[in-house]
């Protein structure tokens, strides 16, 4: 069974030049390189909503129907997380017209290797 990895790459305003080495590592798993840090991977949905109590409200109107049953406990997300000091997108040269802006792009993929 093949490995599932996550891999950041931070380029310049061109779309080519490298401000920064690459990053990369095991899903699940919290990857640290220097000042910056990445992590992808399944997680409880941090959504909260009491879908009961809000279709009780529909039906009379009656507030007391909210109670507080979290509708999306125990159902998973997926995340990606980048984590990078804010002097890499502040004072970057990189940073989109010297204003401070971070541009960012993300793919996800997953492959069927055959057997």
């Amino acid at each position: 069974m093949a490995t599932c990895v996550v891999e950041a790459e931070f380029v310049g305003g061109d779309g080519a030049t490298a401000i920064s080495p690459a990053i990369a590592g095991a899903v699940d798993t919290n990857i640290v390189q220097g000042t910056t840090s990445l992590h992808a991977g399944i997680h409880d949905d941090a959504f909260f909503f009491d879908l009961a109590g809000f279709q009780g409200v529909l039906t009379d109107g009656m507030l007391s129907h909210l109670q507080n049953h979290d509708f999306f406990a125990g159902l998973n997300t997926p995340v990606v997380v980048i984590e990078v000091p804010t002097t890499a997108i502040t004072r970057s040269a990189h940073a989109l017209g010297g204003a401070g802006v971070l541009r960012v792009w993300a793919s996800t993929a997953r492959f069927h290797p055959h057997t």
